[in-house]
C-alpha cells in the first residue's frame, strides 16, 4: 500500500492505495523499502525488486524502472537492505556483502562515488577472506586472481595442511583501483600446498 509513482508496490500499475493489496501469494521471507523501490527475499533465497531504477538500485543492469516484481538473484541471499538514498544492499549465504545503486555519498562502501547497476559484491565471505579463482597456465602453471576493494592490502598465505592449518605469509600487496591484485611472488607450482588470500589492515 502507498506511493505507487515509480511501480515500487508491484502491482503492475503506478497507482497509489490506501488499502493493503496482495502482489505475491506465499514464500516471501524478508521486505524491505526504499525511497522509491522496493526487495523482497524468498525461501529459496531469491531476490526480487522493483519500482524506481533510475540509479541502478534494483540492479537489473539497467535505469529502468519496473512495476512487476523482477528476480535479480536466483538463489543464495538470506537478508536485504534498501536505502533512501537509491541504493540496494543483500548479504549472501557465503558471508559476502553485494550493493548496487547510487553512490554520490559512498553508500555502496566500494571505495568510489561512481553509480552501479549491477550487484557489486563489497566484503567477500567468509568474512575477511577472498574466494580464489585459478587459471591453468602451459607449463604446469597455475595463474591466482581474485577481485577485491580498491586500495585495500591482502596477503596471500600457504599451509602445508587443513587438518592443522598453519597459515604463513608470502607476499604482501594492494589491490588496484578497479580492486585487481597482482602478485609479485606467486606460488611454486610443484607444491601441494594450500592456499587463501587474507585481507590486512
Amino acid at each position: 500500500m502507498g506511493d505507487n509513482s515509480y511501480g515500487q508496490l508491484g502491482d503492475g500499475t503506478n497507482t497509489k492505495t490506501n488499502r493493503p493489496k496482495q502482489i505475491v501469494t506465499s514464500g516471501v521471507t524478508a521486505i524491505a523499502a526504499g525511497a522509491n523501490h522496493s526487495l523482497f527475499l524468498k525461501s529459496n533465497g531469491s531476490l526480487w525488486v522493483m519500482g524506481d531504477n533510475s540509479n541502478g538500485e534494483l540492479g537489473d543492469g539497467t535505469n529502468n524502472s519496473t512495476n512487476r516484481p523482477e528476480q535479480i538473484v536466483a538463489s543464495g541471499v538470506i537478508a536485504i537492505a534498501a536505502g533512501q538514498y537509491h541504493h540496494s544492499l543483500f548479504l549472501k549465504s557465503d558471508g559476502s556483502l553485494w550493493a548496487m545503486g547510487w553512490n554520490y555519498y559512498g553508500q555502496l562502501g566500494d571505495g568510489t562515488t561512481s553509480n552501479t547497476n549491477r550487484p557489486e559484491q563489497i566484503v567477500a565471505g567468509p568474512p575477511g577472506y577472498n574466494k580464489v579463482s585459478n587459471q591453468p597456465l602451459g607449463g604446469g602453471n597455475v595463474r591466482l586472481s581474485f577481485v577485491g576493494i580498491a586500495g585495500s592490502s591482502y596477503a596471500l598465505e600457504r599451509s602445508l595442511s587443513l587438518s592443522l592449518p598453519n597459515w604463513l605469509p608470502v607476499i604482501t600487496n594492494s589491490a588496484d583501483a578497479s580492486g585487481a591484485l597482482v602478485l609479485t611472488n606467486t606460488p611454486d607450482p610443484t607444491t601441494n600446498n594450500f592456499w587463501r588470500i587474507r585481507s590486512v589492515p
